[in-house]
Protein backbone atom coordinates (compact mmCIF):
# COMPACT_ATOMS: atom_id res chain seq x y z
CA UNK A 1 0.00 0.00 0.00
CA UNK A 2 1.25 3.49 -0.71
CA UNK A 3 1.81 5.91 2.15
CA UNK A 4 -0.48 8.53 0.63
CA UNK A 5 -3.39 6.12 0.23
CA UNK A 6 -2.96 4.95 3.82
CA UNK A 7 -2.84 8.55 5.01
CA UNK A 8 -5.98 9.43 3.07
CA UNK A 9 -7.83 6.40 4.49
CA UNK A 10 -6.80 7.22 8.06
CA UNK A 11 -7.67 10.90 7.66
CA UNK A 12 -11.10 10.13 6.21
CA UNK A 13 -11.77 7.77 9.12
CA UNK A 14 -10.62 10.39 11.66
CA UNK A 15 -12.65 13.07 9.91
CA UNK A 16 -15.73 10.86 10.08
CA UNK A 17 -15.10 10.20 13.78
CA UNK A 18 -14.62 13.92 14.39
CA UNK A 19 -17.91 14.77 12.67
CA UNK A 20 -19.77 12.05 14.57
CA UNK A 21 -18.21 13.26 17.85
CA UNK A 22 -19.16 16.86 17.05
CA UNK A 23 -22.76 15.78 16.35
CA UNK A 24 -22.83 13.86 19.63
CA UNK A 25 -21.53 16.84 21.59
CA UNK A 26 -24.18 19.09 20.08
CA UNK A 27 -26.87 16.76 21.46
CA UNK A 28 -25.70 17.43 25.03
CA UNK A 29 -28.27 19.65 26.75
CA UNK A 30 -27.01 23.19 27.23
CA UNK A 31 -27.25 24.85 30.62
CA UNK A 32 -29.73 27.69 31.01
CA UNK A 33 -27.14 30.17 32.29
CA UNK A 34 -25.67 31.92 29.25
CA UNK A 35 -23.06 33.83 31.29
CA UNK A 36 -20.82 30.79 31.73
CA UNK A 37 -19.15 28.35 29.39
CA UNK A 38 -21.38 25.35 28.83
CA UNK A 39 -20.29 21.83 29.73
CA UNK A 40 -20.19 20.87 26.05
CA UNK A 41 -17.71 23.62 25.17
CA UNK A 42 -14.58 21.49 25.63
CA UNK A 43 -15.91 18.44 23.73
CA UNK A 44 -16.95 20.76 20.88
CA UNK A 45 -13.49 22.34 20.92
CA UNK A 46 -11.88 18.89 20.69
CA UNK A 47 -14.13 17.86 17.80
CA UNK A 48 -13.51 21.04 15.83
CA UNK A 49 -9.75 20.77 16.46
CA UNK A 50 -9.73 17.17 15.21
CA UNK A 51 -11.65 18.15 12.07
CA UNK A 52 -9.39 21.13 11.33
CA UNK A 53 -6.19 19.14 11.86
CA UNK A 54 -7.48 16.36 9.60
CA UNK A 55 -8.23 18.87 6.85
CA UNK A 56 -4.79 20.48 7.21
CA UNK A 57 -3.11 17.08 7.05
CA UNK A 58 -5.23 16.13 4.02
CA UNK A 59 -4.06 19.26 2.16
CA UNK A 60 -0.43 18.67 3.17
CA UNK A 61 -0.67 15.09 1.86
CA UNK A 62 -2.13 16.35 -1.43
CA UNK A 63 0.75 18.80 -1.83
CA UNK A 64 3.44 16.24 -0.98
CA UNK A 65 5.08 14.90 -4.14
CA UNK A 66 6.86 11.82 -2.81
CA UNK A 67 5.07 8.58 -2.09
CA UNK A 68 6.58 5.51 -0.51
CA UNK A 69 5.46 1.93 -0.31
CA UNK A 70 4.37 0.63 3.09
CA UNK A 71 4.99 -3.03 3.85
CA UNK A 72 2.28 -4.58 6.01
CA UNK A 73 3.50 -8.02 7.07
CA UNK A 74 0.91 -8.34 9.89
CA UNK A 75 -2.15 -7.25 7.95
CA UNK A 76 -4.10 -10.37 8.97
CA UNK A 77 -3.52 -9.68 12.68
CA UNK A 78 -4.59 -6.05 12.22
CA UNK A 79 -7.77 -7.02 10.35
CA UNK A 80 -8.72 -9.70 12.90
CA UNK A 81 -8.16 -7.21 15.75
CA UNK A 82 -10.29 -4.55 14.04
CA UNK A 83 -13.02 -7.10 13.29
CA UNK A 84 -13.08 -8.39 16.88
CA UNK A 85 -13.16 -4.81 18.20
CA UNK A 86 -16.08 -3.88 15.94
CA UNK A 87 -17.94 -7.04 17.01
CA UNK A 88 -17.20 -6.27 20.67
CA UNK A 89 -18.53 -2.71 20.44
CA UNK A 90 -21.59 -3.74 18.41
CA UNK A 91 -22.48 -6.61 20.76
CA UNK A 92 -21.96 -4.37 23.81
CA UNK A 93 -24.26 -1.79 22.24
CA UNK A 94 -26.96 -4.42 21.64
CA UNK A 95 -26.73 -6.49 24.81
CA UNK A 96 -25.36 -4.30 27.65
CA UNK A 97 -23.32 -7.24 29.05
CA UNK A 98 -20.15 -5.19 29.28
CA UNK A 99 -18.14 -7.29 31.74
CA UNK A 100 -18.93 -10.63 30.11
CA UNK A 101 -18.19 -9.24 26.65
CA UNK A 102 -14.95 -7.67 27.89
CA UNK A 103 -13.87 -11.04 29.29
CA UNK A 104 -14.66 -12.77 25.98
CA UNK A 105 -13.01 -10.00 23.93
CA UNK A 106 -9.76 -10.09 25.89
CA UNK A 107 -9.73 -13.88 25.90
CA UNK A 108 -10.30 -14.01 22.13
CA UNK A 109 -7.55 -11.48 21.44
CA UNK A 110 -5.02 -13.14 23.74
CA UNK A 111 -5.80 -16.56 22.29
CA UNK A 112 -5.42 -15.29 18.74
CA UNK A 113 -2.18 -13.43 19.46
CA UNK A 114 -0.64 -16.42 21.23
CA UNK A 115 -1.94 -19.11 18.86
CA UNK A 116 1.56 -19.83 17.52
CA UNK A 117 2.73 -20.85 21.02
CA UNK A 118 0.91 -24.21 20.67
CA UNK A 119 -1.64 -23.32 23.37
CA UNK A 120 -0.03 -25.05 26.32
CA UNK A 121 -1.98 -25.31 29.58
CA UNK A 122 0.11 -22.57 31.16
CA UNK A 123 -0.64 -20.14 28.30
CA UNK A 124 -4.35 -20.98 28.36
CA UNK A 125 -4.44 -20.44 32.13
CA UNK A 126 -2.60 -17.12 31.76
CA UNK A 127 -5.03 -15.98 29.04
CA UNK A 128 -8.04 -16.85 31.21
CA UNK A 129 -6.45 -15.21 34.25
CA UNK A 130 -5.79 -11.95 32.41
CA UNK A 131 -9.26 -12.05 30.85
CA UNK A 132 -10.81 -12.42 34.32
CA UNK A 133 -8.64 -9.80 36.04
CA UNK A 134 -9.14 -7.00 33.48
CA UNK A 135 -12.96 -6.75 33.80
CA UNK A 136 -12.58 -6.97 37.58
CA UNK A 137 -10.12 -4.07 37.57
CA UNK A 138 -12.45 -2.07 35.33
CA UNK A 139 -15.35 -2.89 37.67
CA UNK A 140 -13.46 -1.79 40.78
CA UNK A 141 -12.16 1.43 39.24
CA UNK A 142 -15.30 2.57 37.45
CA UNK A 143 -18.26 0.87 39.12
CA UNK A 144 -17.09 0.87 42.73
CA UNK A 145 -14.70 3.82 43.01
CA UNK A 146 -16.25 6.28 40.55
CA UNK A 147 -19.84 4.96 40.43
CA UNK A 148 -19.89 4.84 36.62
CA UNK A 149 -22.01 1.98 35.27
CA UNK A 150 -21.46 0.30 31.92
Amino acid sequence: MSANKGTYAALILLLFIGIMYWNATNNIPVSTNSDTISHNYFPNLLAVTLIILCLISFVKTLIRKSDTKIAMPNLKIILVTVLLTVLYIASWNMSNYFYLLTFLFILALLTYYRWSLRMKKKIIATNIGIAIVMPLVIYVIFDVAMNIRF
